[in-house]
C-alpha cells in the first residue's frame, strides 16, 4: 500500500501505541478511543481493498465519525478522499462527481464505483495530496482544490505556538466537509488530543459536553458561532482558547465573549481554503480594523494598487495548497485571495472582495471598510453594505444591517463622513431581521443583494 499522508500517519500511529484508551472522536451519540479508532480504521481498508492509487473517493456518510474512519482507510489504500457535505443535494453531488472524476464514492460503509469517464486520467497528481476540498461554492458549483500534508504539518506547528494552555481537546462544531473543521480534527488526531465535533451546531449541548468532559478545550468557530455562543450566557471553565476565522469579530462581540470567557485567549485569523493561516490577532491586540499581524514566513503581494496603496492581495508560504483540480498548478506559485487589502506595519487590513467592490461614480467604494465602522455601533449585531445599479451614479451603497437599534440616517451620514469620503457614506439604510448564511457561516452577500433588489427583505 503507498500511502500518501505518511507523516500524519505516522503521528496517529504513535498516539495509538501509547494512548489506546485516550478519547480520540467524539460526535454526539459516538465516543472512540484511538485504540477503536485504529481497528475501524483497519476494518474499514480492508472493504475498500478495489481503490487503487491516485483514486479520487467521494465521503458521504450521514455520520462524521464514519467519514473520518473512512478518511484514514482510503489513504491506506492509496486513494485521495474528497469531503462532501452532509446537506448537499443529489444534483449538487452528482455533478461534482462528474465535473472532477471521482471515482468512488462511500456511504453506509459501501464502496461504488463511478468509473464512467476520466476527464483527468492524464492530469499529474501533485505530490502528497492528503485530500480534495472544496471551496464554498457561493457563486455557482464548488471549485476542487488539492491539500498536500506538509502545508497542513506546517500549520500544524503555528497553530500550536498559538495554544499557550496545554489544550488536550480540540472542538470544532462545524461540518467536517468545511476546510475549518476538518483542519481541527486532523490537527487533533494528530498530536494525540481529543477532537469534539457536531453534525449540526448546537451550543447548549456542545456546552454540556465540554463540561462533562472536563479537559483544558480550544475551540475552532466562526462569528456567527461565536454570537450563538455569547447568546447561550453559559460559562464554560474549560474552553482556554478560542480561535474565530471568517470575518473579523467587533470590539462588542470581544467584550461579550472575554467576560463570558475571562480564563480564554480569543484568537481570530484570517485564512482561506486554499491558502491555510495568513494573519492572526491574539486578543484583538494588533491595530483596530486590522486583520491581524501576518504569520511568519507568509509572503505577501499587493496587486495593481492605488493612490492609497489598496491592492489585491496574493500570498504565498509553505502553508498554501497544491493548486485547484484540473488546472496546471506550479509549486510555489502566488495564491490570489481575492480580497483588496493594505498592510502596515506587517498588520494586514481587508478592505473588501474582489467581487463585492462597489464603484460608485467612478469611484472604489470596499464594504468590508464601511461594515467594520458601523459595527463598532452599540446594539448593531450585524452589518452588510450592497451596491445596486444607478442611472446617475453607475451604482450607489446600501446599508443592511440587524440589531436593537433603530438607526437614523442623518446621524450615520454625519458619523461616516468623518471618517469616508462621500461616494463611501451609503445612500440607504434598512434593517432587516436576520442575515442569511452560507453553509460556512458567512453572510451569503449575492443572495442578500438579490432579495434587496426582488423586494423580499
Amino acid at each position: 500500500m503507498v500511502m500518501k499522508m505518511k507523516k500524519i500517519m505516522e503521528y496517529l500511529q504513535h498516539y495509538i501505541n501509547q494512548y489506546p484508551h485516550r478519547l480520540a472522536l467524539v460526535f454526539e451519540d459516538r465516543y472512540l478511543t484511538y485504540g477503536e479508532l485504529s481497528k475501524e480504521i483497519h476494518q474499514a481498508s480492508m472493504r475498500y481493498n478495489e481503490v487503487k492509487l491516485n483514486e479520487k473517493v467521494g465521503l458521504m456518510d450521514d455520520h462524521p465519525v464514519n467519514n473520518i474512519i473512512n478518511y484514514f482507510a482510503v489513504h491506506q489504500r492509496g486513494g485521495i478522499p474528497c469531503f462532501f457535505n452532509h446537506q448537499w443535494s443529489n444534483e449538487r453531488i452528482h455533478q461534482l462527481v462528474k465535473s472532477y472524476d471521482i471515482q468512488w464514492l462511500i456511504k453506509d460503509n459501501h464502496l461504488t464505483s463511478n468509473h464512467d469517464n476520466s476527464i483527468y486520467s492524464d492530469e499529474v497528481i501533485p505530490r502528497n495530496v492528503i485530500h480534495i476540498g472544496f471551496t464554498s461554492g457561493t457563486t455557482g458549483l464548488p471549485k476542487a482544490f488539492y491539500r498536500n500534508e506538509h502545508s497542513w504539518i506546517v500549520s500544524f506547528k503555528e497553530n500550536e505556538k498559538l495554544l499557550q494552555n496545554c489544550e488536550e481537546t480540540i472542538v470544532a462544531p462545524g461540518p467536517l466537509s468545511h476546510s475549518l473543521s476538518l483542519y481541527a480534527c486532523i490537527y487533533a488526531l494528530s498530536t494525540g488530543k481529543t477532537f469534539i465535533g457536531q453534525k449540526n451546531f448546537n451550543p447548549l449541548s456542545l456546552m454540556r459536553l465540554i463540561n462533562q468532559l472536563n479537559k483544558s478545550t480550544a475551540i475552532f468557530v466562526v462569528p456567527t458561532m461565536v454570537q450563538q455562543l455569547i447568546s447561550t450566557q453559559r460559562h464554560c471553565s474549560s474552553i482556554k482558547s478560542i480561535l474565530s476565522s471568517g470575518a473579523k469579530l467587533t470590539l462588542q462581540q470581544f467584550q461579550q465573549i472575554s467576560t463570558l470567557y475571562p480564563q480564554a485567549n480569543l484568537i481570530e485569523f484570517f485564512g482561506t481554503s486554499e491558502a491555510s493561516f495568513i494573519s492572526y490577532n491574539f486578543n484583538q491586540s494588533c491595530p483596530a480594523h486590522s486583520v491581524g499581524k501576518l504569520f511568519p514566513h507568509v509572503e505577501t503581494q499587493l496587486l495593481n494598487q492605488d493612490d492609497d496603496a489598496v491592492g489585491l492581495l496574493a500570498v504565498r508560504s509553505e502553508m498554501v495548497f497544491s493548486g485547484y483540480v484540473g488546472q496546471s498548478n506550479q509549486e510555489g506559485a502566488w495564491i490570489k485571495t481575492g480580497d483588496f487589502a493594505y498592510i502596515k506595519n506587517q498588520h494586514l487590513f481587508l478592505v473588501g472582495r474582489e467581487s463585492d467592490r462597489i464603484i460608485v461614480g467612478g469611484i472604489n467604494v470596499y464594504p468590508t471598510a464601511i461594515e467594520s465602522l458601523i459595527m463598532d455601533i452599540e446594539g448593531i449585531d450585524e452589518a452588510l453594505v450592497i451596491g445596486i445599479p444607478h442611472a446617475k451614479f453607475g451604482e450607489i451603497a446600501i446599508l443592511l444591517y440587524s440589531g436593537k437599534v433603530q438607526l437614523n440616517y442623518r446621524q450615520i451620514k454625519s458619523f461616516l463622513m468623518k471618517q469616508l469620503s462621500r461616494q463611501e457614506v451609503p445612500s440607504k439604510l434598512k434593517k432587516i431581521d436576520h442575515m442569511i448564511y452560507t453553509e460556512s457561516g458567512k453572510i451569503a452577500r449575492k443572495e442578500m443583494k438579490n432579495k434587496f433588489i426582488n423586494g423580499e427583505l
